[in-house]
């Protein structure tokens, strides 16, 4: 439910204002602590230069990713982890830190579906997979 604000309030809080009472917003004190609206305001500024990049990007607004050359360093060592069980397969990204070790997160490897591990045997990684 939102409160309502008649136009009274207004007129009580204008003038408030006018009277030059300190005022309290979340508990910064504008005359009390110094830089309280400086403070506010960049918050403020901040929070919606975030939502607006957010909004940006999901309303189909530019996209600033750029697509790597998986075939030169450091991106060589990215892949694509895939876990295949029966009729059913995962994938993720993976990064190569050793000569037969991947790095990935753990629910790449967890089966849903039987709530056990893939087994070592039905785990691939394809090093440097572009996409597609």
């Amino acid at each position: 439910m939102v409160p309502s604000v008649s136009s009274g309030d207004l007129a009580d809080a204008r003038a408030h204002l006018a009277s030059g009472c300190p005022v309290s917003i979340d508990g910064l004190t504008n005359d009390i602590v110094p830089g309280a609206r400086r403070l506010r305001r960049a918050v403020v500024l901040a929070v919606l230069a975030l939502i607006g990049g957010a909004l940006d990007v999901a309303a189909g607004g530019l996209d600033r990713r750029l697509r790597v050359d998986p075939d030169t360093v450091p991106w060589r060592a990215i892949g694509k982890l895939q876990a295949v069980s029966e009729n059913f397969r995962k994938t993720c990204t993976g990064s190569l830190v050793g000569p037969t070790l991947v790095l990935s997160a753990a629910h790449c490897l967890f089966n849903p579906r039987t709530r056990r591990f893939f087994p070592p045997g039905s785990v691939h990684f394809l090093i440097g997979y572009g996409g597609g």
